[in-house]
């Protein structure tokens, strides 16, 4: 992300919950939309994308009989779209999931969503890479954490 004499709002979330001894089922371990405004340089278009809007980030969690956790994390856009500095409008669309899965022991995984922008009258795709991570401690206690200081675009 661009710093510079734009403003720029970072939104990063952490969410706790402790999973049950007998979950079976995948639960909803946490659910929020946090906003996101800012520039984002794009190198392979030669441009920079001011976004304005939001980011939903979901998590669930499953927790099998041996003490194996598995958790998805689903990212999707929340009216989010950017703006290059010609004024083409850049619609950010689909949904991107990620998924982890632990064996009996605190562990930590990193993980990148990609969602589509795409350029409204041309078509044009391109795609913003988001990063975060999932941290399941030996309570089964679960942190995840986003990253939206470090995006990335890239042309598909």
């Amino acid at each position: 992300m661009k710093l510079g004499t734009k403003s720029i709002v970072v939104a990063a979330v952490l969410a706790t919950t402790l999973l049950g001894a007998s979950i079976a089922q995948a639960e909803l371990v946490y659910k929020n939309v946090f906003p996101l405004k800012g520039v984002v340089d794009v190198p392979c278009i030669n441009d920079e994308v001011l976004f304005d809007g939001g980011v939903a980030l979901m998590v669930t969690a499953t927790k099998s009989a041996s003490g194996n956790i598995n958790a998805t994390i689903h990212l999707g856009p929340d009216q989010l779209r950017g703006i290059d500095q010609a004024g083409n409008v850049f619609k950010v669309v689909g949904a991107a999931n990620a998924a982890i899965h632990v064996k009996n022991s605190a562990a930590k995984a990193n993980f990148e969503c990609e969602l589509n922008l795409v350029e409204q009258g041309s078509g044009a795709v391109l795609k913003l890479h988001v990063t975060g991570s999932v941290l399941v401690q030996a309570d089964d206690e679960i942190e995840v954490s986003l990253d939206l200081k470090n995006l990335k675009i890239t042309c598909k």
